[in-house]
């Protein structure tokens, strides 16, 4: 009886010091992942994303100050800061949610966050193992869900997917383009290698479009080498979701680095042009392609960028710092290009938090742009020792002033976002319908669903900002249905000095307009129909003409793709069609594995390509060396190259069994 006793006595000891040890630990784990401000150093390659009154804060590393030693680590918690009321960077909170030791996802950097459509979660995907973490311990099960509680905190859990076999064939990447609709997560391009997916040997720039239906839970994967012509590759780009223009909203590709398909890791052949953009229907995956003009930003990678809805018949996305693709310099420079005018507008205001890199962004508030870590790689070495002019990493800037704030004020109570000055007067002096479009259908997707566009002298408020969804950074279109129409704003011309009453002059106004606006349709219809009527006599005397139904019929803008049959989408058409700018679905069918697309020996040379060139857009030329994942990642190569953190980090009880 008494040996049962002390047995007993004995697995209630281990048992209890079990529970405790991982209580230390998690305390441990938070500790170092939200340090005391005048600790921190740096935080580098996270994400961020809105949900409710709170901003989340999710992967990357970070470098701090222990017992006065500058140490990095990877970011094992979900960090939240609360968006309900106003704060100062110097001083707001970071509340730090540490994650399972066992049973939770691994700290990923340059992954995706996808917002779920119902706004009580948010996803994550893809990125590269921090820590030294062996890429074996990724798991290809399901996708990683965080579920907020609404008071900043929340649980993570593995969300298993209604097709797994697609998901275990695909290459798990870092540094795509990332963005979400209200229905689905998509993933565009990015790197693979033995840091990103445990059956990847080697360094691969990924073609490819990958997409999570977050309603049904199946993944998906098409080819899409028009998205970034030549290649189909794009590392350290943007995506944002555009939801008020088209029957579906569209999703937008931004910069980065392209690469050849083939080889290890690939060719690297510069930066992605910002003077031609192409863009995507999320709903029926066709291609577009469309020119810009004003103050076009030079080629760049791993910047941040956000969206947000002027509320007028506009949309601007806002991109921010950077890498340049020639020369690998930080920029500290904000550029706004606002829809539907496809027009560059460079602020004038640079970064007072020096010029940076590997940073993310989101939309706050109602107008402000919260940038969130980074490194100045302006620095030759040491750059995650270099203390953050940010304090902890924060840096607001306001979006209609595009002033940044010296004090790093965060204001709840700010008024609504409205497009800058310089965007309203660009609309107030431009006939949208006399643009040089690339096509009707790409005119029609702007022009006709963007409605009025408010004239410089007058105001309107804000519609959506930081909501369900946006792009790579924001997370911040408005996550409902697309807004295709917008109506015009009252005019502002005084009334006459007349001796009417004010209802009397409105009265009269009234009559007139509606007996001015009848006679004009009146005229027209017998206009057109007397036109009409003439020249139906004139092609039924024709010899060439033929009732309807006879002849060959005509050939459709798209092509569906099953699962038996494979279709040229381009058979029957002239070169002049292949010009117009509105491309079919990709052309391998999506039931294609994403592992058999690379490397692609011969990739087809769609229409896209063509015209791009023919407009004067193309890939800037590189003259530096860019370094592959896994170069980056052996020893945080590009953050330290001179110094080997690793010992340091080993020695630290933040490296225990946590992540291994």
């Amino acid at each position: 009886m008494r040996s049962v006793l002390i047995a007993a006595q004995t697995l209630l000891l281990l048992f209890f010091t079990s529970v405790a040890a991982a209580q230390d630990i998690n305390e441990t784990q938070t500790k170092f992942d939200s340090p005391a401000p005048a600790d921190l150093l740096r935080r580098w390659n996270c994400r961020a994303t809105v949900l409710g009154n709170y901003l989340y804060i999710d992967g990357g590393e970070l470098g701090e100050l222990v017992d006065g030693k500058a140490t990095s680590f990877p970011n094992n918690s979900t960090l939240s800061i609360d968006l309900s009321k106003s704060w100062l960077t110097s001083s707001v909170e970071i509340r730090a949610n540490g994650k399972p030791v066992k049973d939770g996802p691994l700290s990923m950097g340059y992954e995706a966050i996808w917002n779920d459509p119902t706004g009580s979660a948010f996803y994550a995907w893809g990125g590269y193992t921090t820590g030294g973490v062996r890429p074996a311990a990724i798991t290809k099960e399901g996708i990683w869900k965080f579920t907020v509680d609404g008071k900043g905190g929340g649980a993570w859990s593995l969300e298993k997917p209604s097709n797994p076999q697609v998901l275990k064939t695909l290459k798990y990447a870092e540094d795509g383009a990332y963005t979400a609709t209200n229905t689905t997560g998509f993933w565009y391009g990015g790197f693979s290698g033995s840091t990103t997916d445990p059956s990847q040997t080697v360094d691969q720039a990924m073609p490819g479009l990958v997409s999570y239906d977050m309603t049904t839970q199946a993944w998906r994967n098409d080819s899409a080498l028009a998205l970034s012509p030549p290649n189909g590759t794009a590392r350290g780009a943007k995506a944002e979701y555009v939801p008020r223009f088209g029957p579906n909203g569209i999703v937008m590709i931004l910069g980065g680095l392209s690469y050849s398909p083939f080889g290890n890791p690939g060719r690297d052949e510069g930066g992605l042009d910002f003077s031609n953009l192409t863009f995507f229907d999320p709903v029926t995956r066709n291609i577009y392609w469309q020119t810009t003009t004003g103050t076009v930003p030079a080629a760049r990678w791993r910047y941040c960028s956000v969206g947000i809805d002027g509320g007028n018949g506009t949309y601007e996305i806002f991109i921010f710092g950077g890498q340049t693709a020639d020369k690998n310099l930080a920029l500290d420079d904000v550029y706004v290009l606002s829809l539907p005018g496809f027009v560059w507008t460079k602020a004038a205001a640079t970064s007072p938090g020096q010029p940076r890199s590997q940073h993310t962004c989101v939309v706050v508030g109602k107008r402000q742009l919260l940038v969130v870590g980074g490194a100045n790689y302006n620095i030759p070495s040491g750059r995650w020792q270099d203390p953050d002019p940010f304090p902890q990493g924060l840096g607001l800037f306001d979006m209609t002033d595009l002033t940044w704030s010296k004090e790093g004020q965060y204001k709840a109570d700010a008024e609504p976002y409205q497009s800058p000055k310089a965007v309203r007067d660009w609309y107030s002096k431009t006939d949208l319908s006399t643009l040089s479009w690339s096509s009707n259908e790409v005119k029609e997707l702007f022009v006709t669903a963007s409605g009025a566009v408010v004239p410089a002298n007058q105001t309107a408020s804000n519609t959506g900002s930081s909501g369900a969804n946006g792009g790579s950074d924001s997370n911040s279109g408005s996550g409902d249905a697309p807004n295709t129409s917008q109506s015009p704003l009252s005019s502002t011309t005084p009334a006459s000095s007349s001796g009417l009453s004010d209802s009397a002059r409105i009265a009269v106004a009234t009559m007139a307009s509606v007996i001015g606006v009848a006679i004009v349709v009146a005229v027209t219809v017998f206009l057109v129909r007397r036109r009409y009527k003439k020249c139906l006599e004139s092609r039924i005397d024709s010899p060439d003409f033929r009732p309807h139904g006879e002849g060959k019929p005509a050939i459709g803008l798209s092509e569906v793709y099953g699962d038996t049959e494979k279709r040229d989408p381009y058979a029957g058409r002239d070169a002049s069609t292949a010009q117009r700018g509105h491309f079919p679905a990709p052309v391998l069918p999506a039931h294609l594995k994403y592992a058999d697309l690379p490397p692609v020996n011969s990739p087809t040379e769609l229409p896209i390509h063509r015209a791009y060139a023919e407009l004067g857009g193309s890939a800037t030329s590189a003259t530096t060396t860019h370094y592959s994942p896994q170069e980056e990642h052996s020893q945080v190569a590009e953050l330290s190259p001179e110094t080997s953190s690793q010992a340091t980090f080993a020695s630290h009880p933040r490296n225990s069994p946590v992540r291994t």
